[in-house]
């Protein structure tokens, strides 16, 4: 079955890309999976700052560091979340039901192979 698949990050192009997934979708009759992907953190110890860091404070300015990742993590899913949401209220809004939404952690050429946009779909793509 054909899909639209609508990438939203929360851009100047987010509404945009939504309302243009909703007009394709009506048109079409195809459904609409509106996807925001988490681009993942980065490894530990891709920055290490040790180095830089003096012995005494080390320990404790890493550990601040990771909770600040973790928290930063958490509200990007939140954010991404509500991007979701508010799309699928707008489609809901004019009328569509076949509404799917997905946020994952992997970059967005991995989310779209990973919800089967492509290869060899035959789907529609709009990307903020």
């Amino acid at each position: 079955m054909k899909k639209i698949f609508a990438c939203i990050d929360g851009s100047c192009m987010t509404d945009a890309v939504t309302e243009a997934a909703i007009w394709i979708s009506k048109r079409s009759s195809h459904p609409i999976n509106f996807l925001h992907a988490l681009e993942p953190p980065l490894p530990q110890g891709s920055d290490d700052l040790t180095a830089i860091i003096g012995l005494g404070s080390q320990t404790s300015l890493l550990e601040q560091l990771a909770k600040l990742e973790q928290e930063r993590n958490k509200v990007a899913s939140q954010h991404g979340q509500l991007l979701l949401d508010e799309a699928m209220k707008k489609a809901e809004h004019a009328g569509l039901n076949e509404i799917e939404q997905q946020q994952l952690s992997m970059s967005l050429v991995d989310a779209l192979l990973e919800s089967g946009a492509y290869p060899g779909c035959d789907c529609a793509a709009a990307i903020s």
